[in-house]
Order: structure tokens, then sequence, then C-alpha cells
């Protein structure tokens, strides 16, 4: 998740990884969606940004990338299946599913400037299988069913076929030009269902997914900073302003190529989950008395309760993986444990990658049914939430868990202590009173929603789960010098409690 110390791989481990693991490093090396993260290019791309990824996706079994929990239904009647869906509300349908002018305007207002969060969709021909059987270069067998020979849902590149895509924009115009208005559910993520076209590129396939080594890869896209891989030939402030329609290769053209589009969200996406209830970060109240719900943003201040904190730990550890390469064993993750008057239980907050629970089929490792097919986290998130996880933006994620006090939870992690389980090597190094005055559950939401969205970014070396931690425990224990486990991070990490404390719309977000 967040390392100890920056220490080279060692391409030998890095290629003994499982397939799936190489292909989504090899993803985000291309500057491609890394895993299920549709990764943004990175003035601050470091051999240590691949750190949760190694983490999340090191399990060899594929469907730990692809959520197959019902067989081989459409995405949309998987996700369906899988996520608890407002009855008021009908999902969308997967593709073909225009909207209107009027309301394509309505969803997807002119920005002024203002940017939402940036994806990287993978549009591929609708006969991507060459006359041989096989695929066409740059595509993975793995990213289709054996026998239907279908795309897979959730797929960290987006997937998507061009007769689907285009059957799902709307042309708007406007004062700037034209754009182009995509409605559907993209890939199966239910999150990713209206974003606005910026970009097409033209990308090599043949060097896309080569046996050229990822560190080697890392470092040459380092040195030049252009990804010769791509070619822009449309853009909509350009081409699309001049009159030209986004293209495609047709599937009777000899020369079929992938096309990378690059697609925003509306201005809002960059703040939150929602338009009404901004801040990314949530709550997930699994001891609720009436049944596990699932809050975020500002409208969970309204909802949490009113107990009082009253005891902080920091709580440090390493991840279990099947190889611990030499920087997994600098790689620590640290968390802070909240204990509340009324001792039924306790509270687990922590920083994290955004949307890497929507990503990984809300796998968490404070729960004792991680390993179940679909956790009940998953069954309560909302689809808004189900999206590729974003290695450059930070969430804040707040569990309530079944254990009441800090000898419980070292029980808990006792019990999923080993390399074939959770936690490696846990440390505790912080225990204090909660000795802020306003530290009731619903301030301290409002606290998380606050400093998340003073600024949405992450980096593993500078704003992560270590800096999080320790500038939340120092801040509700009334701590000087609270600083990150490690003390290669604790050298950049400057005190941040003010921003708990202050109305981030006062404020220009960081993102």
């Amino acid at each position: 998740c967040y390392f100890n110390f920056v220490f080279k791989m060692d391409p030998n481990s890095l290629e003994k990884r499982s397939s799936d693991y190489s292909d989504n490093l090899d993803d985000a090396t291309t500057g491609h969606s890394a895993s299920f993260s549709a990764y943004n290019d990175s003035e601050e791309l470091d051999l240590a940004d691949f750190g949760e990824i190694n983490i999340l996706v090191s399990e060899d079994d594929d469907d730990n990338i692809t959520p197959d929990f019902a067989g081989r239904q459409s995405a949309f009647e998987r996700r369906r299946s899988t996520l608890s869906l407002s009855s008021a509300e009908e999902p969308v349908a997967p593709y073909g599913n225009r909207l209107s002018v009027e309301e394509a305007s309505e969803r997807m207002p002119p920005s002024d400037g203002a940017k939402g969060l940036v994806w990287k969709v993978t549009v591929i021909p609708d006969n991507y299988y060459k006359a041989d059987g096989s695929l066409l270069p740059g595509l993975r067998e793995r990213d289709f069913y054996p026998d239907s020979k279908e795309v897979k849902p959730c797929r960290g590149d987006l997937l998507v076929k061009v007769s689907d895509f285009l059957s799902s924009l709307t042309k708007i115009e406007g004062e700037n030009g034209p754009r182009w208005i995509f409605h559907g559910v993209l890939n199966g993520w239910t999150a990713l269902n209206c974003l606005e076209l910026l970009s097409l590129e033209k990308l090599d396939g043949k060097s896309r997914h080569s046996s050229v080594s990822v560190i080697n890869r890392v470092k040459a896209l380092r040195k030049e900073k252009i990804d010769n891989e791509k070619k822009i030939y449309w853009k909509v402030e350009k081409e699309g302003c001049q009159g030209l329609e986004p293209s495609f290769p047709n599937d009777d053209d000899d020369d079929k190529y992938i096309v990378r589009a690059v697609m925003s969200g509306a201005a809002w996406t960059a703040t939150g989950w929602s338009e009404d209830s901004p801040g990314f970060a949530f709550w997930y109240e699994s001891q609720h008395l009436l049944a596990p719900r699932m809050t975020y943003g500002k409208n969970m201040v309204k909802t949490v309760g009113d107990a009082v904190c009253t005891h902080v730990h920091m709580i440090s550890h390493r991840y279990a993986v099947k190889r611990e390469s030499p920087k997994d064993l600098m790689t620590y993750h640290s968390l802070a444990l909240l204990e509340w008057d009324h001792g039924k239980y306790c509270s687990v907050l922590e920083g994290a990658y955004l949307n890497g629970l929507g990503g990984y089929k809300g796998k968490c490792n404070w729960f004792h049914d991680k390993d179940e097919p679909v956790t009940a986290l998953y069954r309560n998130l909302p689809p808004e939430m189900v999206a590729p996880w974003l290695i450059d933006h930070a969430e804040i994620r707040c569990f309530d868990v079944d254990m009441k006090n800090l000898e419980e939870m070292k029980a808990y992690i006792a019990k999923y202590e080993g390399k074939d389980k959770r936690f490696i090597d846990p440390h505790y190094t912080f225990s204090y009173p909660a000795r802020l005055h306003f530290r009731t559950k619903a301030q301290i939401a409002q606290y998380m929603v606050n400093y998340i969205s003073r600024d949405t970014r992450y980096s593993e070396l500078k704003r992560n789960c270590q800096t999080f931690v320790a500038d939340l425990c120092g801040f509700l224990c009334g701590k000087k010098g609270v600083q990150p486990f490690s003390k290669v991070i604790g050298i950049n990490h400057h005190n941040r409690t003010h921003m708990f404390l202050y109305d981030s719309e006062m404020f220009e977000a960081k993102n």
C-alpha cells in the first residue's frame, strides 16, 4: 500500500508474478489503466507508485480481476445482482441508450475550465479476432470469455466495442463547438455512466503488451517523457470544432487498430461520488442496528450518529503477499483505530487509492468475509462507487468493525497474521485518549470530508495512509510531533491537521 522505503524492484521477482499481476503493471507503464485504475499520467511517477497494485492484484486467481459472480450474465445483470440499487432507480442499459440533446446538456453542462475525473477507454473493433482465430495485437485472451469470445466486464483497460461506443454517444452543439457525451454502463462499471469524449489516440498494439521488462518500460517513459505509442488523431477542441466526427477503423479495413478514447466525467466528479454529496470519504456502518449501510461525502455527516471517541490508536503492518519482493519488505500500511464511549464496536479509519474497494469487489481486510465470493460491503456499495481505482487520487475509508477495543483488534490481527493470510509484522505505536473537545462520530465524519476535499491527490511518498493517520492521531489527541510510521516518509511530512477543521468549499482544492 504505502512505502517505508524506496527500494529498487527486482525485475526477476516481478517476472515471476502471476500473469494477471504482470499484465496489470504492464498497463500502468504504458500510461494505460493499471489494474482497475484508469491510470492518469503523472509527473510524480515513481517505481513506488505501483505498491498498492502489487497488494490488490498479487493473487493468481483471474476472478480477482473480473467480478463473475452470476455466471456469464451481461455486465448490467451482474451489477444489478451484486449491488443494492434503490427500487426507485432503474439501472442504465449498458449501451445503445443515447441521451436526448436536452438530457445530455443537463447531465454534462460545459465545464468552464473545471475538470472532472479523466478515464482512458480502450475502443476495439467489433471483429477483434483475426482470420486465424487469434486476437488483434495488443489484446489479451484473459480479457475475453473463452467460449463466447465476448469482452469481460470490469476490466482495467475499460474495453468497449466500436459499435457499442458509437451507439451510446450524443452530439451537443454549443457556443465553443460540438461535444460528444457517452451514456451507458462502460465495461460494466456502474459509476462510469455519463462521460464526455475529449480525444482519440491510435495505439500501437504490438508494443502495448510486449515482453519488455516492466522496470525498463517505466525507466524509458520517465527518461523520454513521451509515450511514442500514442498517436492522437482527434481532439474535441481541434478536429471536433472543425466539424470532424470522431472516427474509428472499420471491420473491413486491412489495418484495424485499437483506439484509446480519453474521456472526462462532469466537473463534480473531481470532488465526490455524487453531485449532492461531495467528498471522497465514506463510512461503512457494518454494526448498524437495522442493517449494514454505506454513506459518503457530506451526507454521511447527517447519519453516522453522535457516539463520542474515547481513544485513538495507530497500527501499522505489512500486507501478506504470496512472494515478498524486497520492496514488499519495506511496505507498511497505517490505520487509526477509534474507540467509542458506547463500547459496542470500534472504527478503522484509513487513507487509500480512490475507488480501491469498488474496483476490488469490496474485499476488505477488516471483515471476516473478505474471501467470500460477494462480501457484505460490496452488496452495500452504491452503483456510483463501483469504478476502477485511480492511483493518483485518494479517498478516506471509515469502517465500523466488531472489535470493541485495542486488545480485540490485536487478537483479530493475530488470527489473520501470516504470509498466507492478511497481515505481517503489525506494530502498535500510538495509543492515547482522544482529547479534542468536539469528537463525536458525526463531527469526525465532517473532519474527514474537510481533509480529503482540500487535497484529493495521492502520492505513496508524500500523501498517503501514513501521513493521513499521523495527522489524524495528532489532531484527535492533541499531540505535537506525531510522525508517520516510516522515518523516510516522515522526512517529507508536514503536519496538516488544520485541514480537518476548515470548510473545504472556501478554499481551492488540489487535485
